[in-house]
């Protein structure tokens, strides 16, 4: 037996549908698939369907998610590459229309969201980097304007100020640059350190091959820490500090929670979580 879906929503309002919001600035393309794997799993048997709705050219995120909601078109949210006074947080918490984000805003009204614990995180790579003896450690960070951009700060600078060294924070790039350009930025700034920490595999590979080029050892004469969200890093060979964050498992975290605030017959309380950090192989 299967519902008519258009017969329920006749009788109950609801569409029984749940919009992932893609971000259409993501290089990391199996970013996206791994979390919808995640949330499919989640939302077996649930009588929910998910769709899939990217962000249009030229429209703000916000234009996306007011369209689906002035459409009706889902009975929940789920965002990501959140911002830490993010708007479509403040429009769906003012409509009330339940969702949930991956990463967390600096938002005064509480909301639902999933997050990987990237404090703890930047934190422990970078005392990593410095249990290898490394002292010069540069650090290329997220977007300005994500929130995890201030997670990683944190982490690394409260490492680094621990150790009494001096922080080293990439200008001009962040891990969503081109590869050819953090490739020309690596060049500019490999003699002057001893390590790197890129909380983004995609975004240390050009990094990398700089460095080989230039006759660098990793392991040896230099060491870098990355965020592992693929199985890349494992095909490199090369001894690599790598945590692991599991986006599948934070997907189907996502709806789990979505469907919560969904059911939920009075006004949902905020379901916070942080997904736990696996540690450096």
């Amino acid at each position: 037996y299967h519902q008519d879906r258009a017969a329920v929503r006749l009788k109950t309002g609801r569409t029984q549908v749940i919009a992932f919001v893609l971000n259409r600035e993501d290089r990391l393309h199996a970013f996206a698939r791994l979390m919808l794997l995640g949330m499919s799993d989640g939302l077996i048997n649930s009588g929910y369907h998910l769709i899939v709705v990217p962000e249009q050219p030229g429209e703000s995120p916000l234009d996306t998610v007011r369209y689906l909601v002035e459409r009706r078109a889902a009975d929940g949210l789920i965002l990501t590459h959140t911002q830490p006074q993010d708007p479509r947080v403040k429009y769906l918490s003012e409509v009330g229309i339940p969702f949930v984000t991956h990463g967390r805003t600096e938002m005064v009204t509480p909301h639902s969201y999933c997050d990987f614990a990237n404090e703890t995180f930047a934190y422990q790579a970078t005392q990593a980097l410095i249990a290898r003896g490394r002292t010069r450690i540069r650090v290329i960070l997220p977007p300005a304007r994500n929130t995890y951009r201030g997670h990683i700060l944190d982490g690394y600078s409260r490492a680094m100020h621990e150790a009494g060294l001096p922080r080293l924070i990439a200008e001009g790039v962040d891990l969503n640059t081109l590869p050819e350009q953090l490739h020309a930025y690596a060049d500019t700034v490999w003699q002057d350190c001893d390590a790197f920490f890129i909380p983004e595999e995609t975004a240390a590979l050009p990094v990398i091959s700089l460095l080989q080029r230039r006759g660098r050892v990793i392991g040896s004469d230099v060491d870098i820490a990355i965020k592992q969200l693929t199985s890349i890093g494992d095909y490199l060979n090369l001894p690599l500090i790598r945590f692991k964050e599991n986006l599948q498992q934070a997907g189907g975290i996502m709806a789990e929670q979505i469907l919560q605030l969904i059911r939920s017959s009075e006004q949902p309380e905020p379901l916070p979580v942080l997904t736990h950090l696996q540690l450096p192989q």
